[in-house]
């Protein structure tokens, strides 16, 4: 499904000139992009990241709440433990076997 005017309107508009409605909708005009080719790596990314909120394998950042701030986000500390969710390990090298 193409993207409508509005989205694309929204994505190549500057974020500081958006209203705050205009910027709510901007992360899905944004996805809706980047899932118009969903053999991308970031369309793949995203649908593991959904896949992975829907079985409970991860949290969504700060259990979903909307930060009140963006510097309150960027105090938050860095995460440990294992890779996210939409991380894909590099391909193996195939070594020669040992005869």
């Amino acid at each position: 499904m193409p993207l409508s005017e509005e989205d694309l309107r929204i994505i190549n508009a500057d974020p500081a000139t958006l209203t705050p409605e205009e910027r709510r909708k901007r992360p899905f005009a944004l996805r809706r992009k980047i899932m118009q080719n969903p053999d991308s790596p970031a369309a793949k990314s995203l649908e593991d990241l959904r896949k992975a909120i829907e079985a409970g394998e991860i949290e969504p950042p700060n259990g979903g709440i909307k930060f009140e701030s963006r510097r309150a986000a960027e105090e938050l500390p860095a995460p440990g433990g294992p890779p996210p969710a939409g991380s894909r390990p590099a391909p193996a090298e195939k070594t020669p076997s040992a005869q």
